[in-house]
């Protein structure tokens, strides 16, 4: 018994060195993951903030530009939109009053292509 305590007596400091080393990494492993958090909160937190930023230079543009063109009198597309929109009301009137109106004789047509081609 008395070799075995030598043994453990003399492996305490070595257990100690490496328990002491262990203790060393987890703490380096520790402020490494930390200081890896900070960098990636710091890195998303710069990402908005550039999002932001470009976000808002957009909609900048985007009303000078608008504010330009309703300068010189360009329409906007909801006005040519409404525009489109009328004009294929006003055109199905159109062909809805042709239809109503009785067909001329053909003679009246060809006379009046003659009458015009004599003047």
């Amino acid at each position: 018994m008395a070799a075995r305590r030598k043994k453990t007596v003399a492996a305490s400091p070595i257990g100690t060195a490496g328990a002491s080393a262990a203790r060393a990494q987890q703490r380096i492993r520790d402020a490494f993951e930390s200081a890896a958090d900070s960098m990636q909160d710091r890195l998303t937190s710069a990402r908005d903030q550039a999002q932001e930023t470009w976000d808002n230079l957009e909609a900048l543009f985007q009303k000078r530009v608008h504010k330009a063109l309703q300068q010189i009198g360009v329409p906007t597309s909801a006005e040519i939109e409404l525009l489109t929109r009328r004009v294929a009301e006003l055109s199905a009137a159109v062909t809805a009053l042709e239809r109503r109106l009785p067909k001329p004789p053909r003679d009246a047509v060809r006379s009046a292509t003659k009458r015009r081609r004599r003047t």
